[in-house]
């Protein structure tokens, strides 16, 4: 499959669409050492710790390193980029301000990329918030929000806090599995009350299936088809699992009309735990 490498490093994008992604950081390919080393990391991305020499690479800074990415990729900003430092004056932005108490730079960008700053979204310091980018009811759900709330708010000054690479993979997944692809503009947003339209183009929601099981529901689109067919992942029905959550488990057929759902023929019956429920009529 063709590959692309994208603006961000370590990050690598096959082609095709739907398209798999890649995240390679060779350079931590070491043992996990208390000090010493070489300090690496990427500009705007380094946990706090590391962009202020109190520590050395390891997996909580890279965790650190993957929300920042994700969060911009998500919103569309930096989630240190806030009012204290858009609305900052001259005089304590200008070359000849007194340095910050913490840090001989008074830089506020250089603050905030330092971890200085507070979260922008930071649910108990609203001295640095920015509701700029993206909406966030578009791009969050609870337990994302969560997620980063606990990395950059707690774990910004205390590296333990911050959840491990299994919960972001776990919840990017659940997110993933309760979203609507818009049939007209092709943007994604969130199954949600507060969603009766596309959010971005105003088009009426499509007619779908969400799958159920006793651990987890994925929704079912057939873009605009009265019938279609859908794979149902291992998620469905197996502990999350990195390595086989994704895969085919059943075969379903699927018919909106008659709102009815069976396993394709010849494949296995569906598992007794296993509903179906049919959201909006098809048109």
């Amino acid at each position: 499959m063709p590959i692309l490498q994208n603006r961000l490093p370590n990050v690598f994008i096959g082609e095709d669409a739907p398209c798999d992604c890649w995240l390679i950081d060779a350079d931590n390919l070491c043992s996990e050492s208390l000090k010493g080393g070489q300090i690496i990391y990427t500009p705007h991305l380094g946990a706090p710790e590391l962009v202020q020499l109190k520590d050395v690479p390891r997996p909580r800074t890279d965790c650190w390193a993957f929300a920042v990415m994700a969060f911009q990729i998500l919103a569309l900003c930096h989630p240190f980029i806030g009012k204290k430092v858009l609305e900052a004056d001259e005089e304590d932005n200008g070359w000849d301000s007194e340095p910050s108490e913490q840090d001989t730079s008074v830089d506020l960008d250089e603050q905030a990329y330092k971890g200085y700053l507070p979260y922008i979204d930071d649910e108990d310091d609203d001295s640095n918030e920015f509701s700029g980018g993206l909406p966030r009811q578009l791009i969050l759900n609870s337990q994302l929000r969560t997620l980063f709330q606990e990395t950059f708010g707690a774990g910004r000054l205390q590296p333990h806090r911050r959840p491990s690479m299994a919960f972001w993979a776990l919840e990017f997944a659940r997110a993933f599995d309760n979203s609507i692809r818009c049939p007209s503009c092709k943007m994604s947003y969130f199954h949600s009350p507060d969603f009766e339209k596309c959010p971005y183009c105003q088009n009426p929601q499509p007619a779908f299936v969400i799958a159920k099981t006793n651990r987890w529901q994925t929704i079912l689109l057939g873009e605009n088809k009265a019938s279609f067919q859908k794979s149902l992942p291992g998620r469905l029905f197996h502990p999350f699992s990195f390595a086989s959550g994704d895969s085919a488990e059943y075969e379903a057929e699927i018919d909106l009309r008659r709102k009815n759902v069976k396993p394709v023929r010849g494949t296995k019956p569906f598992p007794p735990d296993l509903t179906f429920e049919f959201v909006n009529d098809i048109k």
